[in-house]
């Protein structure tokens, strides 16, 4: 899943649904940029059995036109769940 911490009811019902669809020795990668909700879906991984290992990029920002050149990068945050 990938940015998709939008809204208050987001976090525990796609950390519920992806727990019910993940194997018993699969892994569920969720990337953000560090939504509000984000602290909660991770809280609520946790309370579901589930080991995180961290990930943090650097992405440069693109636009969408080759001729403009933009000097920014954010934070991207990569999880991955594996259940313990």
């Amino acid at each position: 899943a990938s940015d998709v911490l939008y809204e208050e009811r987001h976090p525990e019902e796609l950390a519920r649904a992806l727990a019910k669809l993940v194997s018993a020795k699969g892994s569920i990668y969720l990337s953000d940029p560090g939504r509000v909700y984000l602290d909660r879906a991770l809280e609520e991984f946790k309370n579901l059995g589930f080991h995180r290992v961290d990930f943090e990029f650097q992405v440069e920002e693109s636009a969408s036109r080759p001729e403009i050149r933009l000097e920014k990068t954010r934070q991207v945050f990569v999880y991955q769940f594996l259940r313990e």
